[in-house]
Order: structure tokens, then C-alpha cells, then sequence
């Protein structure tokens, strides 16, 4: 019975490649009918299997092409369906595997979820169940999609790739020299392109892979950090870090492999140390890189590696003895202890100190500040197993900042100073986010209340930078993560610099539309009084466009909306209201965590 359906399907394969008059009625009778089905349970796998051999024929593919991309967007086509296909007809599709790819190339162009998500079906089912000379094939054209420079077909096929490595990783052994060749153009790639092909790569060579494959990563690893060109360095400190991050998970195994894979992870970290501690900006990209493996706990040879050379960092930069009063080396800043949390900050002898490094000039330095905390804080959750109660001084103690007549004072300081202000204040900002993160999970009753105290000061702070920023507008910040590519200056300057319209004062449009909508009595009334009351409201309520500054505040992660919950009245609801209307995920982000965007 099985030999007779392969047989069948077989000859169907074949007779409807025969060139007759018979064919092409059946043929057009058969897109007519497919072109009215409006559900997913009126498609049949059989529909699908003719499609991909009506593909196959030139003077069918733009019409299949466009059936099928319609019905993919509207969801009647699906990978499920896509999947019984290859189960049901397994022999007659072994036959189309060059319209098979050539349709799944198409659906990968369009920039649409669907067809892209159909596309990546496409591609595994073809990897699964073809021989070795078709995943030859399959391979070649995700590498090619991958060197298109395309943005969303890089991401898609690259998530195709990370799948069948981790899938079927013997089977993918026969093609890494494909894989090899994106090597030529990786500078082009983006960083989370980066993390997933090195991610790739790792995979591979820990099935078996072989020394070739090994030894031309840590070639061109050692290529990428020793580059003199920023962006190529930058590049390789996240490849290199995902590497790491890839050998750090495989030292869960045991035996012999998990310590070849433990001291593997040092020398690599030791190389990325070696041409990068000079460089704080290129350290701080290496400590948020290493922040997903630490939590998840790692080998206690890379622990105490990383607690040595990363996290004694944050300690010898930005912790100082309270009583010791830093220099202002500023005479418009003048410096006092700020941010206290009640009566708790006296019972800590240290206080955090990131003004004066950006006061001497440092800028550079303040990046280190929230990734080397982040990984401290999250190495010590690992081994304490989510406790924090031996850094929680750092939550309650105080901050050198500034004396507040400054920000009162603002207008008639310096550019300087005003550079100054602006940078310590959203320095202060990411700090105060990076303190939420750690502690919101916390339940002592003493550590709640002093995150609900932080997240209050989080508020306050945002008004002050955004009063600030408004008044000086050649401020350009620094980016949250050390990986971001901010937009260009003169971008950020003509939005800063949008002058501000004197209260009570209205636009002719806005005018006109409201009258509109009074002789209308419509909706436009009510909409156009509501835009207008934001636009007047005074700074200090309409506080920090977070849009404006997606690139430059750190995530706030999802567990701190908990506590926020029990700020009391308007604070919390203005807070969430905020947060809801601004939010956006970053690409690179980790799990559970939303930009205040």
C-alpha cells in the first residue's frame, strides 16, 4: 500500500510536467477554485503539493507565487498544513525541491510575519526530509539570504540555521564550510546577528564539528578583537562573548568535557580581556553580554575568573568611603550626598560616586557603571541562590550628586556644566533602573520599601533630566548599552531644539479643527482637548519622553511593575500609564524585560 501511494504521487509528479493541452485546463481550473478558499479547513494537503508543482512551470510561478503569498498572509495557509505535506507526500515533494525553494526565497523577501514564518517552515521541512544533496541546497540558500544584507531576511534565516543546528546537528556537520563563508562578511552583519551565528557555530563544533571549524573561529575571533576599526572590535567582543556564553552552558555536562569546556571559556575570556581593558565602553559590552549565562549559574573556575577581572571592577570605580567627600573639580557643581532612603543610608559606611568620574572628563568610564552592577548582582543571586543580601548596601546607601539650587540654576550655567548635569542625571536615572531590577524580587519588608523609595526618586529624576535636556539642546547623551548605534547628532539636535510654544498660545490648524468639530459635534472635540491639555501641561507632569531616549535608558525589567503597583494614587497610575504608552522591546534584549521606549 505504501509502495503504491509513493508510486502514485510519483507519477502525478511526473505527468503534470508533461506539456498538454489536458494539464494547463486542469491547471487553471485548480488556482481557480484555490483563489475562493477562505479558510484554513477548506485547504487540503493535496492543494499544496499541486501549487509546488505548479511552481515548477514558467508560465504558472507568478500567479502560484502571489496565490500562495496572499493566502499565507491571510493565515489559510499554514505551517501546520505545510508540515502534513511533507508527511503525507513525502515522495512526490522529494521532486520538488527547486520550486520548493524557489517559492520559500520569494516568501522570505516579503517583510511580512507570515510569509516569513511560512518561509522558515519551508525551509526546515525541506532540510528534514531531503537527502543530502537537497540540504546542500537548503543550506546554500540560507547563506545567501544571510549575505543579502536585508535586515529581516539575515534574522530569519539565521533562526533557521540556530534551529536545525540544535535540531539535527549531525546532519548540518557536512555543511559548515557554507557556514564558513559568511565569515567574509560578517563586519556587515548587526550585533544580534552576530550573537546568533556565533551561537551557530559553537553548537556545531561542540557535536563534532571538528578542529577545522575551531580553529578558524578563534582566528577570526582573534582577528575581530584585535582590529584597529571601533565598530570590527565591537563586533567581535559580542561574537567572542557568545562563544563563551555557548561554553559556559556546556560546562552543565560532566566529566572530562565540562572542564575541557570550562578552561575553553577562560582562555577566551583572558583574549577578550587582553585587547579590550582599556577600553571601558568595549568591558561593559563584555559584562551585559555575560549577564544571561551568570544567571543561570556557570563553572566555578569562570565564576571566580569573572569576579576577579569584571565585577571587582564596579568596586574600584564607583564605590567610595562615605565620609570621604570627592573632589568637584567644578565650581558651578558643587557636590552633596542626595538620594537617601530614609533613615537606612546611615547605617552604610559607602556611598556610590559616578559625578566626579563624569566631571573628570571620563565619559567613556560611565558605561561600566550599570553592566559591571548588573553582572555583580546577578553572579550573586547564582550563588546565593536569589538572595542579595550581601550587596544590599548598595540599595539603601547614598549618591554624591550635585546640590539641587543646580538644577534650579540651570539656565545661567555654562555649556559645560550643562553637559554635565544632563549626562550625571541620566547616569543617576540608569542606576536608580538597574537597582530596581536586582531588588524588586527581594520580599524583605525593609528592601520593598526602600525599592519603592528608589522607584519614587526613578520619577523625580526623570523630571528633573527632561526640564534639563529641554533647556540645552546640544546635549547628546551616551547610549544605555555600549552596542547601540545612537542616531546622528544632527538628528537629535533638531529634536531637541523644536521651540516651545508660550502658554496659552495656539496653532491656526488646531484652531481650525476645533472649530470643526464644534459645528460638527463630533468626536474631534474631545480628542483635540485632550492633545491640547498634554501639550500645556507644565514640564514636571508631562516628565521624560521615553521615545526620544530609547537608546539611552536601561530596561526596566517586567518585576518591577509589581512594585509599582504599590506606589499610592496618581504617582503609580501616571507611572504605568507612561510605561504602557512608550513601551517598546528591544531586539536584544533579554527575556522578561521591556524598554521604557
Amino acid at each position: 500500500m505504501v509502495f503504491f501511494s509513493m508510486l502514485t504521487q510519483s507519477l502525478t509528479s511526473h505527468c503534470w510536467r508533461v506539456p498538454s493541452p489536458h494539464c494547463c485546463r486542469v491547471s487553471d481550473a485548480w488556482l481557480k477554485i484555490l483563489t475562493r478558499v477562505a479558510l484554513p479547513a477548506e485547504h487540503k494537503t493535496l492543494d499544496l503539493f499541486v501549487l509546488l508543482l505548479l511552481h515548477d512551470m514558467a508560465e504558472y510561478r507568478k500567479p502560484v507565487e502571489s496565490l500562495v503569498a496572499k493566502h499565507v498572509r491571510e493565515q489559510t495557509l499554514t505551517p501546520v498544513l505545510l508540515q502534513r505535506v511533507f508527511e503525507e507526500h513525502e515522495a512526490g515533494v522529494r521532486a520538488t525541491l527547486v520550486p520548493a525553494l524557489a517559492l520559500a526565497d520569494y516568501l522570505m523577501r516579503q517583510n511580512h510575519a507570515n510569509t516569513q514564518e511560512f518561509a522558515r517552515a519551508l525551509y526546515l521541512n525541506c532540510f528534514r526530509f531531503f537527502d543530502n544533496f537537497c540540504r546542500q541546497e537548503v543550506v546554500g540558500a540560507l547563506v545567501t539570504h544571510i549575505g543579502s544584507g536585508l535586515a529581516h531576511e539575515v534574522q530569519h534565516a539565521l533562526v533557521v540555521m540556530r534551529q536545525l543546528a540544535a535540531e539535527l546537528p549531525a546532519e548540518m556537520q557536512p555543511f559548515v564550510i557554507f557556514i564558513k563563508g559568511i565569515f567574509d562578511y560578517v563586519e556587515n552583519l548587526k550585533t544580534s546577528h552576530v550573537r546568533l551565528l556565533f551561537g551557530i557555530l559553537t553548537k556545531l563544533n561542540s557535536h563534532g564539528g571538528g578542529d577545522i571549524l575551531h580553529d578558524d573561529v578563534h582566528i577570526l575571533l582573534r582577528k575581530m578583537l584585535s582590529s584597529a576599526t571601533p565598530s570590527y572590535k565591537r563586533l567581535g567582543v559580542v561574537a567572542s562573548s557568545s562563544v563563551v556564553r555557548a561554553l559556559v552552558d556546556q560546562t552543565a555536562s560532566r566529566g572530562e568535557f565540562q572542564e575541557l569546556a570550562a578552561t575553553s571559556a577562560i582562555k577566551l575570556l583572558e583574549m577578550i580581556y587582553d585587547n579590550t581593558h582599556k577600553s571601558p565602553s568595549l568591558l561593559a559590552i563584555l559584562c551585559d553580554e555575560l549577564a544571561g549565562a551568570v544567571h543561570h549559574g556557570m563553572h566555578p573556575k569562570v565564576d571566580e575568573w569573572i569576579s576577579e577581572q569584571l565585577t571587582a571592577e564596579f568596586q574600584e570605580l564607583f564605590v567610595v568611603d562615605k565620609e570621604e567627600k570627592p573632589s568637584a573639580r567644578h565650581r558651578e557643581l558643587p557636590l552633596k550626598l542626595s538620594l537617601p532612603v530614609d533613615n537606612m543610608a546611615q547605617s552604610t559606611d559607602v556611598a556610590i560616586a559616578f559625578v566626579p568620574v563624569i566631571m573628570r572628563r571620563h565619559a567613556e568610564v560611565i558605561h561600566m557603571i550599570c553592566p559591571s552592577f548588573k553582572l555583580l548582582q546577578l553572579q550573586t543571586k547564582a550563588q546565593s541562590k536569589g538572595s542579595l543580601t550581601e550587596i544590599d548596601a548598595l540599595l539603601f546607601c547614598e549618591t554624591w550628586m550635585f546640590e539641587q539650587h543646580v538644577i534650579e540654576d540651570f539656565p545661567g550655567l555654562t555649556t559645560d556644566a550643562k553637559d554635565i548635569v544632563c549626562a550625571s542625571l541620566l547616569a543617576g536615572i540608569n542606576w536608580l533602573r538597574e537597582l530596581l531590577n536586582a531588588f524588586a524580587k527581594q520580599t524583605d519588608a525593609e528592601v520593598r520599601l526602600a525599592v519603592m523609595t528608589r522607584l519614587t526618586q526613578l520619577r523625580a529624576m526623570e523630571q528633573a533630566f527632561a526640564s534639563c535636556v529641554r533647556q540645552h539642546a546640544a546635549f547628546v547623551p551616551l547610549p544605555a548599552y555600549a552596542d547601540t548605534e545612537l542616531p546622528k547628532k544632527a538628528e537629535r539636535e533638531i529634536e531637541f531644539a523644536k521651540p516651545a510654544k508660550p502658554a496659552g498660545a495656539k496653532s491656526k490648524g488646531k484652531s481650525k479643527a476645533k472649530t470643526k468639530g464644534k459645528e460638527n459635534d463630533g468626536p474631534n472635540e474631545s480628542t483635540d482637548s485632550t492633545e491640547a491639555d498634554v501639550e500645556d501641561a507644565p514640564e514636571e507632569v508631562r516628565g521624560l519622553d521615553h521615545h526620544m531616549f530609547r537608546f539611552n535608558l536601561r530596561e526596566l525589567d517586567l518585576d518591577v511593575f509589581d512594585v509599582s503597583a504599590l506606589l499610592p494614587g496618581s504617582t503609580c497610575l501616571l507611572m504605568l500609564l507612561r510605561i504602557l504608552i512608550h513601551r517598546d522591546l528591544r531586539s536584544s534584549c533579554s527575556t522578561g524585560s521591556l524598554a521604557m521606549c
